[in-house]
């Protein structure tokens, strides 16, 4: 690269992608590899004042880039804004992006109190700590809300917890039916009620039903997971014949 200009306060250096500057490297017999710029010889002006400079007269600097704020250099207003975010960018990399090491000693040599590098890994855990509790509890509390709106959630989740103790455990990814047809094999008592009720689940969510029919089908649901808890509790019978 060969420029630059001076960023805000002349705190730091702003080398652009216009600045890019290339050469050659040619193989001599005798000298080995020999830098030659053939841009010294064709446009001096270009390595001693800049591209901006070297294309002034011809007024083709940025000229395919109307958006750009280093066109209008010569606006002091523009010029002033664009090296104020530039001053942001750079503080946001220097603090942020590349927070480390020195960077870090820096910054505990401004703290009041003596905060060395122990306290301030445990004020940074404290305050993880209690980020964590805080997303915990707004998770906890938004579940709550889903189950409280969604009553056909709940009665599944108690059809789920019967068949667990019925020792039929839910499979991930597996269907109502395909659960209903586990159970019905465990209690062959509940069969009917158990394919029922798996029938429900799947008109309810994927039926076509107005809102009225699924009051009237919720209300069927809570009378076939009754019943179907009798009759899984029911104990099973066998006959012998003597």
């Amino acid at each position: 690269y060969q420029g630059g200009e001076p960023g805000a306060d002349a705190e730091y250096l702003i080398v652009r992608q216009y600045d890019a500057h290339a050469w050659v490297e040619a193989w001599f017999p005798g000298q080995g590899w020999v830098r030659v710029d053939p841009t010294a010889a064709i446009a001096p002006e270009r390595i001693e004042f800049g591209l901006r400079e070297a294309v002034a007269e011809e007024g083709s600097f940025l000229e395919n880039d109307w958006t750009s704020p280093q066109r209008y250099g010569d606006l002091a207003v523009l010029q002033w804004a664009s090296l104020q975010l530039d001053k942001i960018n750079y503080h946001w990399q220097r603090w942020v992006v590349g927070y480390q090491g020195q960077s870090q000693m820096d910054l505990m040599s401004r703290l009041p109190g003596g905060i060395g590098m122990r306290e301030l890994g445990y004020i940074t855990a404290g305050i993880v700590g209690m980020a964590l509790l805080l997303a915990g509890l707004v998770t906890a509390w938004q579940y709550l809300r889903v189950e409280s709106r969604d009553p056909l959630g709940r009665l599944v989740s108690r059809w789920y917890r019967l068949c667990d103790r019925s020792g039929v455990p839910v499979r991930h990814g597996e269907t109502p039916a395909q659960l209903a047809s586990r159970l019905a094999q465990a209690k062959p008592a509940a069969a009917g009620t158990a394919t029922a009720f798996a029938r429900l689940i799947n008109k309810h969510y994927y039926g076509r039903d107005s809102e009225t029919g699924h009051h009237g089908e919720l209300a069927k649901m809570k009378r076939l997971l009754a019943t179907m808890k009798r009759q899984a509790d029911r104990p099973s019978t066998s006959s012998s014949k003597g």
